[in-house]
């Protein structure tokens, strides 16, 4: 008997929805033994243990502390931030490109904290009080007896105030959506265009940084550019279009394999993408960028993906502090000298045994610190040793465009179609929520045989300010000039006689 494919999509579709109501009951149910426990136990002091952000660190840590003290009533567990929801950023430069939109890589953290039973709380931490255990918001004082701070990183420019001035960032929803509008007004502008000059400004595309957000960037912004732009604008030839990818090191992907790094470099020369190893920005206009040597590229969009540095809330705890910022741990992952603070993600340095270097500010690392991290939060509170944190790691993945990837698993290193399956698969088993993964798998679908979105939701007018001809400046008509009380009386005598 033959099986249709409809009856199999249908037969997967009732499968994980019966999945997903079968999760949805046990966490119900978890959630009222807790609160009838909490009822019985209602005046007694409860323990709380705070969390400080909600990124990869943070998510990993209060899933954690769901698995080991979901169902513990003398525990309280408040997950704080700034951000009412938990962002998939390994999946934001495609909001960026029109690959996918803002909502399928985001999960509201009120909901990841409330599916364990623990309380969450919209607000921005100001100051640490590490001695006395308590926490300075702009929703009032919190008190705490074990914290994990997981406060994630900003964008670093380095100190060039007129690049973080001039160039699109891309760190949090708002900037994926502002670089995708940016892009397509660009193609609107180029598209009547008649002067040369800026014509050729707007349609080059500067990405400065080549670590794994730049490269995913570039390869998807060509994908974007030559696969859906250029064929509705039949006024620009793909001749005119320039795509640059500038990196300060000897590699792309630095720190990485560096096959990968190779792979990378030849798969985006292959695709429209010119890559500049070795070079430097020195500044950075709303017009061009000046590299190093002197040479200014025109162009109007530049996008900065050089790097990260650790949220400024590190800057004021003790401790020492490497250069982008992180502060440095112990083998527990707390705060030396002061137990039961614990940092993880972008803001520790965390140096594994024998390692030169800390670990990267990446995904992998922060889900694994933040499981153990939570781990040796509980341990604290029931008067136990703390564990030292150890950890493999699982190996790097890197988009390089449609039906391409490059991967290093255990020091092999593989692309092509092989790394695009592996990375797709691995993205959205860690996607939160069965809708968000279900959109993402559909929109890869449709994607992958159909054109990317190319709406802009904002006008042109701020690229038109940006490349507008500088105004000529018109002679000042010569104003009247007022004679003083003194000089009006001598000239009324003098018309008198």
């Amino acid at each position: 008997m033959r099986m249709r494919l409809s009856n199999l999509v249908t037969g997967a579709l009732v499968l994980a929805g019966g999945a997903v109501v079968l999760t949805q009951v046990r966490e119900l149910r978890r959630r009222e033994r807790r609160q009838a426990l909490m009822a019985q136990l209602a005046g007694q002091p409860l323990r709380r243990i705070v969390v400080v952000g909600c990124g990869f660190a943070g998510l990993s840590a209060i899933n954690r502390l769901g698995e080991l003290i979901g169902d513990d009533p003398c525990v309280d567990v408040l997950l704080l931030d700034c951000h009412n929801y938990h962002l998939f950023t390994p999946l934001l430069y495609q909001v960026a490109t029109g690959g996918l939109e803002p909502g399928m890589i985001a999960y509201p953290a009120r909901i990841i904290a409330r599916e364990h039973g623990f309380r969450y709380l919209e607000t921005t931490v100001h100051a640490i009080d590490v001695e006395k255990k308590w926490l300075d918001t702009d929703a009032g004082s919190i008190e705490f007896d074990s914290l994990i701070l997981a406060p994630g990183s900003v964008t670093n420019f380095f100190g060039m105030s007129d690049a973080e001035d001039n160039s699109l960032p891309l760190k949090w929803v708002n900037d994926g959506v502002r670089i995708r509008n940016h892009v397509v007004n660009a193609f609107e502008l180029a598209d009547r265009e008649t002067k040369s000059d800026r014509r050729q400004a707007l349609l080059t595309f500067t990405i400065v940084g080549g670590g794994a957000t730049g490269v995913e960037l570039a390869s998807s912004l060509s994908d974007m550019i030559f696969g859906s732009l250029l064929p509705n604008y039949p006024t620009i030839g793909p001749d005119e279009v320039r795509l640059i990818l500038i990196e300060a090191r000897g590699t792309l992907l630095p720190g990485w394999n560096a096959k990968m790094g190779e792979a990378a470099a030849e798969h985006l020369q292959r695709n429209h993408v010119q890559v500049r190893l070795e070079t430097t920005v020195a500044h950075v206009t709303d017009r061009d960028v000046e590299i190093g040597d002197g040479q200014r590229l025109p162009s109007a969009t530049v996008i900065w993906t050089a790097g990260v540095r650790a949220a400024s809330l590190v800057g004021t705890l003790p401790g020492e502090k490497e250069r982008d910022g992180r502060i440095r741990v112990d083998r527990n992952l707390e705060l030396p000298e002061h137990p039961g603070i614990f940092i993880v993600g972008d803001a520790a340095a965390v140096y594994l045994p024998d390692a030169q270097r800390p670990m990267p500010p990446t995904a992998w690392a922060a889900l694994g610190q933040g499981e153990a991290a939570a781990e040796n939060a509980v341990r604290r509170l029931s008067g136990a040793v703390p564990q030292a944190f150890a950890m493999r790691p699982p190996g790097d993945l890197v988009s390089l465009g449609r039906g391409a990837a490059a991967a290093d698993i255990m020091g092999i290193v593989f692309d092509g179609l092989p790394g695009w399956l592996l990375r797709r698969g691995v993205y959205l088993l860690n996607l939160v929520g069965f809708r968000n993964r279900l959109l993402v798998a559909m929109e890869w679908v449709f994607v992958t045989f159909r054109q990317r979105t190319i709406a802009s939701f904002v006008s042109l007018s701020e690229l038109q300010r940006i490349l507008a001809p500088p105004a000529r400046l018109r002679p000042r008509a010569a104003r009247p000039r007022v004679r003083t009380p003194a000089e009006t009386a001598v000239e009324e005598e003098r018309k008198a006689g």
